[in-house]
């Protein structure tokens, strides 16, 4: 599998991997001058082993039904844990669960209806804070059943994590999909950026599978499913479609430190168009790889 490697000083909307689309950008950016952006392609397989799924359960956390629980079980814990959800739940509006240690969520549903969905008119902020040393990790296995989101009628207004400087997250499988979400959050350069999923200010950022689609964000300069700024983003896998934003609707990077590294080595991306800092190119086949500085 080839391997994509950028690192931009602007803006990047999103990246292209083996030919496929990560983004469609609604509004146009000025194009960059020579020498902002770069994209590498080597052939260097993955070597990211990504996170270890908790073995152990917690006690009173194999059967999570309530939000009080869940904040129990995966916020400010003593000990890493697998937190199983075995009924839908609605998040408490405004709260947010801290993760300091290694917590891996699952269901025993069947994903038909949100797992964990947005309380009515919770427009800001996230469910889930990953602190330093902290990981999320969202599914046991790729063909884990967890959801977050809404349905076609109602969607979800929040976003479901942001990403501290040394902290992980990463989606071994689950569904995110249905969420709208426009509300601003300000970063050391002074500028807006919002995501829907995942919003990493510096932290590690694994994308090793799951579905997002049908996810609307807005009224940012960076926009998308995932939004980076100074961490590290790796897409191994996952399916990404119907997914609209201002600049990027699968991934930005604001980049205000100089320090943002994304690689992609995989993932499905079908019908959808990609900017790449800025310069727009049409829709390619599967195949037609690129490695060139733009």
């Amino acid at each position: 599998m080839t391997r994509f490697t950028r690192r931009c000083s602007k803006l990047v909307a999103t990246v292209l991997a083996g030919g496929m689309i990560l983004a469609t950008p609604a509004t146009a950016i000025a194009e960059p001058a020579a020498g902002d952006a770069t994209v590498q392609a080597d052939q260097t397989p993955a070597a990211d082993s990504g996170v270890a799924f908790p073995v152990d359960t917690m006690m009173g956390c194999g059967d999570v039904r309530t939000w009080a629980k869940l904040v129990e079980c995966a916020g400010n814990t003593m000990q890493d844990t697998r937190v199983t959800i075995t009924t839908p739940i609605v998040a408490d509006k405004g709260a947010t669960v801290n993760v300091t240690r290694t917590i891996g969520l699952t269901t025993t549903l069947d994903g038909s209806t949100p797992v964990l969905t947005s309380a009515d008119g919770d427009a800001a902020g996230q469910l889930f804070e990953v602190k330093a040393n902290g990981a999320l990790v969202v599914g046991a296995t790729a063909d884990d059943r967890f959801t977050y989101g809404g349905t076609k009628d109602k969607t979800a207004t929040r976003r479901f994590a942001r990403i501290e400087t040394n902290g992980t997250m990463q989606f071994n499988g689950g569904a995110f999909r249905y969420l709208t979400v426009n509300d601003l959050a300000a970063n050391a350069g002074g500028q807006n950026e919002t995501a829907a999923v995942a919003l990493n200010m510096g932290g590690t950022l694994l994308v090793q599978g799951g579905a997002f689609d049908h996810i609307v964000t807005g009224s940012a300069a960076a926009t998308g499913v995932f939004s980076n700024n100074g961490g590290t983003v790796t897409i191994d896998g996952g399916t990404f479609e119907n997914n609209t934003g201002v600049r990027g609707s699968v991934l930005s990077d604001m980049n205000v430190t100089g320090s943002s590294s994304i690689t992609i080595n995989g993932g499905h991306f079908p019908e959808q168009q990609h900017r790449i800092c800025g310069r727009r190119r049409l829709p390619e086949q599967p195949g037609q790889a690129h490695g060139r500085q733009v």
